[in-house]
């Protein structure tokens, strides 16, 4: 028998939320037909009420980077939003997308939206005052799930959608999608089953299957090698819940992130909530580590170290503890003398893009972006530019 070990429950807050990000002890939440809302998490057992942004569509989804908030909000499009204050988040950019928006991510200046039947679409953020059309793709996709993967933008699209004559005109699957000129994405591969919101990790794209008539369900996990074939290598099923009817059902899952190779994934079963952590080690055999169920409906899931954060529309947000990543990983720090000509040894994963931050102060400095890397190799070296007697260098493994 296996013995899990336990997940907990911190604190359930009263108000619900069908995306959430967190980060540096925020809690970003989209609160679909109720917009924004900015959460203090610092002391993760009280929560509080910081800021909240209104919408007159439909709030689905939200990113951070920086001090910006970028929002899929239905028919308002992306917006972005000036977080420098939280208490009082300001519109000041938007772009429409002609049709509803799912996962976003943004790299640098760049930001990459699943758009829906709008298909991949890039903007430059660079003025987020005026974002502005780089490029898109939108042939035969009803783009829902997103992730980058080197010079890859992997979309998810969930389920066929028919045209007039009855053949499907969207048809549902994993597409890789070129964007090493983010002017022209080319699709270069695709591979079914149909799948929705998606995660990455290492040379692996972690995504929630979708079958028509069944809905969402099982975890699906690909190997993107050779990113013209992705293939599905494994799969986790939820386990079986026997009711009174005597026949199995097999809880719907709609979420999942992966950190540290553990997928954490949320669904639920009718009224029932389910969460998962699954060993990812060896893709091809998931083994479930983690597990806790509640009241709810929760359809969505952000990690933060040890800190599980689920919820969904009509379900309330739930601050979960696990026994897993209690002591995350920082980033790597160098203290280094900052003259010109000083090269930097970089060292990380094969076709990964890295962010090189520099901060002339270590505790409490503001970090900058000095560089955005891909690594063709395991490592790079780059030259520095002249800066003062002392600078600190850290890597950030851009998503």
């Amino acid at each position: 028998m296996t013995v899990l070990p336990p997940i907990t429950n911190v604190v359930t807050w009263n108000q619900d939320a069908v995306d959430i990000f967190v980060t540096n002890g925020l809690a970003f939440l989209a609160r679909g037909t109720n917009g924004l809302a900015i959460l203090s998490v610092t002391n993760p057992a009280s929560p509080q009420l910081l800021g909240t942004l209104p919408t007159t569509s439909y709030t689905a989804s939200v990113t951070v980077a920086g001090n910006l908030a970028y929002m899929a909000d239905g028919l308002n499009g992306l917006r972005i939003i000036s977080v420098t204050n939280p208490s009082n988040p300001l519109v000041i950019g938007s772009y429409p997308i002609s049709s509803d928006a799912g996962q976003i991510v943004v790299r640098s200046n760049l930001v990459y939206v699943a758009g829906g039947l709008s298909g991949l679409v890039v903007l430059n953020a660079s003025n987020p005052a005026q974002p502005s059309l780089v490029g898109s793709y939108a042939t035969d996709v009803d783009a829902v799930g997103l992730c980058l993967l080197g010079n890859d933008a992997v979309i998810g699209s969930p389920n066929p959608i028919s045209s007039l004559n009855g053949e499907p005109s969207y048809p549902e699957g994993l597409f890789t999608i070129d964007v090493s000129d983010p002017a022209h994405p080319n699709l270069v591969g695709q591979s079914s089953p149909g799948t929705g919101n998606l995660d990455v990790e290492g040379q692996y794209a972690f995504g929630i299957g979708y079958t028509l008539g069944f809905g969402y369900g099982e975890l699906e996990i690909f190997t993107m090698t050779n990113p013209a074939l992705p293939a599905l290598v494994g799969s986790f099923t939820y386990y079986p819940i026997t009711n009174s009817l005597h026949f199995p059902i097999y809880v719907s899952a709609y979420d999942v992130r992966l950190v540290n190779n553990l997928a954490y994934i949320v669904g639920y079963n009718g009224t029932n909530s389910e969460f998962f952590a699954v060993d990812v080690h060896d893709p091809t055999q998931p083994i479930p580590v983690g597990y806790y169920a509640d009241v709810g409906q929760p359809t969505a899931l952000a990690v933060d170290g040890n800190l599980i954060y689920i919820a969904g529309a009509g379900t309330p947000l739930e601050i979960l503890r696990t026994p897993f990543n209690t002591s995350p990983v920082a980033a790597p720090l160098l203290a280094l003398p900052g003259h010109s000509g000083f090269n930097l040894s970089i060292q990380g994963r094969h076709g990964q893009y890295y962010d090189v931050q520099y901060s002339d102060q270590l505790n409490g400095g503001l970090w900058q972006t000095l560089e955005t890397i891909l690594l063709t190799n395991d490592n790079a070296v780059i030259t520095l530019p002249q800066g003062p007697a002392r600078r600190f260098f850290r890597l950030k493994q851009d998503n």
